[in-house]
C-alpha cells in the first residue's frame, strides 16, 4: 500500500465525504447513527441525511430559521427528539424570550404496522417559551416527557432551574439555585 500525503492510495479511506443539502449550508450537524445525520441549515430547515447513499430521507422546514440545540436519541423507539429555538426578544439580561419546539424524527421498521420502507417523519411534540439568558437544555426522559434547561438571572448573577415534568401539560418549575456565576 503506498501512502501519499497521509492518505493511502488504492485502498478505502477511513472516512466519508457527505455533502450538505443541495443550495444549503450547513449550520449544525448531529450524528445520529452510523448511517444517518441530523443537519440544520442557515435557513432554518432540519434534513435528516443518509450519510451512505449521500441524500435526503426527511426534511422539516419551519420557513424561518431556528437554531438546533440538543439532540438525543432513543433507540427502543427509534426515535430522535430534538429542540430547536429562537430569541424572540433580543437582550443580555433576564427580560430575554425565547420560543423553544421540541421536535421527533421517527424511524420505521416494520414492527409498528408501518412498512419498514417508509422514510423517516418529522412530527412537532410541542413548544414552550423561557424568560432569561438559556444556558443550555437537557432531554432528561424523552419516554416521560421531562426536560429541563439552566437559564442565567442576570438581576441575582446565578443559575436557574427551569423543568417541564411532563411536556404535555403546561406547566413548569422554576427554581433559583442560588448558585452564583
Amino acid at each position: 500500500m503506498d501512502v501519499v500525503k497521509g492518505t493511502a492510495t488504492n485502498s478505502k479511506r477511513w472516512y466519508k465525504v457527505v455533502k450538505a443539502p443541495p443550495g444549503e449550508e450547513v449550520d449544525w450537524l448531529s450524528p445520529i447513527t452510523s448511517s444517518y445525520t441530523l443537519c440544520a441549515t442557515k435557513t432554518g430547515k432540519v434534513v435528516c441525511w443518509d450519510v451512505q447513499t449521500d441524500r435526503c430521507l426527511a426534511e422539516w422546514s419551519p420557513g424561518e430559521r431556528w437554531e438546533l440545540w440538543k439532540c438525543r436519541v432513543e433507540f427502543e423507539e427509534k426515535t430522535v427528539y430534538f429542540t430547536m429555538a429562537k430569541v424572540i426578544v433580543p437582550r443580555n439580561d433576564d427580560s430575554r424570550l425565547m420560543e423553544f419546539v421540541l421536535m421527533r424524527l421517527r424511524f420505521f421498521d416494520g414492527n409498528t404496522g408501518e412498512s419498514a420502507d417508509t422514510l423517516p417523519r418529522f412530527e412537532h411534540v410541542t413548544e414552550f417559551k423561557t424568560k432569561g439568558v438559556v444556558m443550555n437544555v437537557f432531554l432528561l426522559d424523552p419516554i416521560a416527557r421531562l426536560l429541563s434547561a439552566f437559564i442565567y438571572a442576570n438581576g441575582t448573577n446565578t443559575i436557574c432551574l427551569y423543568a417541564l415534568l411532563d411536556w404535555d401539560k403546561p406547566e413548569y418549575i422554576f427554581i433559583d439555585t442560588g448558585i452564583e456565576c
